[in-house]
């Protein structure tokens, strides 16, 4: 029961998914329970299902890329997997198989240089739940969505700030966006001497 990072190839077109799971072998036999019944997740996994049904699942391959020690395995498994997403190119990704990582992110508008600056104990499955408001044509973040709708889909980029534990997020989210501006966020707000301060309950 191998531990690290694996990919799904589709033969045919040379389409590929990477992903990183502590047990590959039964993430693997529970990702072809989901591509059978067309279930496999939302947003850009939707062309794999497509890919599955079309080509069959004969036409497909999948395969260890690199073996990951247990012992290591939480504190490497984000590197090695970002090392084989940057290598390889896989088509099939969009945030699925990332590992559950805590911090600060933002997303960047690079033609109007504004910015949304979050954070979530889980950015990948945050950043993904974002795209699917956005694409949707709704979000928390009024300037956010309205900048997405201005601009396209295109004209934006994300990355990680900062990792941190859950008890820290709140405070560097706050930091965070005073440094960087984050005209984008919803919870901005002026105070008596029109200095912009950071409103958030809980990260998400």
């Amino acid at each position: 029961m191998p531990s690290g990072v694996y990919s799904i190839q589709c033969l045919p077109i040379s389409a590929r998914f990477i992903g990183v799971a502590k047990n590959i072998e039964k993430q693997w036999k529970v990702t072809r329970q989901l591509l059978d019944t067309g279930k496999w997740f939302s947003g850009t996994d939707k062309k794999i299902i497509g890919d599955w049904q079309t080509h069959g699942s004969s036409n497909f391959s999948w395969e260890i890329l690199e073996e990951i020690p247990l012992d290591t395995y939480i504190k490497s498994r984000f590197k090695r997997f970002q090392h084989w997403v940057d290598v390889l190119n896989p088509s099939y990704n969009e945030f699925r198989g990332l590992p559950k990582t805590c911090g600060i992110y933002v997303i960047e508008n690079t033609v109007s240089d504004e910015c949304y600056v979050g954070a979530s104990v889980n950015i990948h499955k945050r950043i993904e739940g974002h795209l699917n408001c956005l694409r949707g044509g709704y979000h928390s973040s009024r300037p956010l969505l309205q900048s997405y709708q201005q601009h396209g889909e295109e004209a934006f980029t994300w990355k990680i700030l900062q990792t941190c534990e859950k008890d820290q997020c709140l405070q560097l989210e706050k930091e965070w966006a005073h440094k960087l501006n984050a005209s984008l966020n919803a919870f901005q707000a002026t105070n008596r001497d029109g200095v912009i301060i950071w409103q958030r309950r809980v990260p998400s």
